[in-house]
């Protein structure tokens, strides 16, 4: 459920916590997710609690120093693992989708989907993520973000750093409007057939290459698997 009560949102009160007492709790909490979850299949709701607009929100622990007041959303990705250590790893993809499913119907799960992501995508978990993302778009632009050192971000820099890629790859016509540019480059995407989904990610693998690693792929180096996008290049050019 999204909730929004004026200007506050409900985040996991664990993630408002104190991170060194949050993360003590961690595993009494996985245990108990756990157990649940061997019960049902299912994960139940976490205890929530109202956060005001304007709060910091930290989405790494690596820029989380200070001890500044703030919502830790990177602990939400513990919790899973703190879940997957209680259930030694057993039937891990099924435990992640059932985690995800069930954290996705809140704008702060919808937050850590975008933000905690450490797996490869696939076209379906980018709507998935796009989906639950933009419906929360009101409410989580109401925080400021660490997502870097330096000041704290707007959501915009946030979520467009996580979806650089697609956006580079796929929108055709940018607008300036981060919400509708995602959709866009998603249904690009989407429409696109298959080879020509691998000509714009060999194009995009070789745009970050420098001269001497283009170099090397052009005498044929074996040692370098981006050999075969050098091949699908020369091909546009001619």
């Amino acid at each position: 459920m999204n909730t929004n009560q004026g200007s506050s949102v409900e985040f996991p009160a664990f993630c408002v916590a104190d991170p060194a007492a949050a993360r003590r709790r961690l595993p009494a909490l996985g245990s108990t997710w756990a157990a649940r979850f061997k019960e049902s299949r299912e994960f139940p709701q976490l205890e929530t609690v109202p956060v005001e607009a304007g709060s910091l929100v930290f989405t790494e622990s690596a820029f989380d120093l200070g001890g500044r007041p703030g919502v830790r959303i990177y602990l939400v990705p513990e919790l899973l693992n703190a879940v997957q250590r209680a259930l030694g790893w057993s039937d891990a993809d099924e435990v992640m989708a059932a985690f995800e499913t069930g954290i996705r119907r809140a704008c702060w799960g919808a937050l850590s989907l975008v933000t905690g992501r450490r797996r490869p995508d696939t076209v379906g978990s980018v709507r998935t993520r796009i989906e639950a993302l933009l419906p929360c778009w009101s409410s989580l632009d109401l925080f400021k973000y660490v997502d870097a050192p330096g000041q704290p971000a707007p959501l915009a820099s946030v979520v467009q750093t996580r979806f650089a890629g697609l956006l580079a790859m796929w929108l055709r016509h940018p607008t300036g409007d981060l919400p509708r540019d995602l959709m866009a480059a998603l249904e690009s995407l989407e429409a696109a057939d298959a080879q020509t989904r691998l000509d714009a990610a060999a194009r995009q693998r070789l745009a970050g290459l420098d001269a001497s690693e283009r170099e090397a792929i052009e005498t044929g180096s074996d040692l370098d698997a981006l050999t075969f996008l050098y091949a699908i290049d020369r091909e546009h050019a001619s």
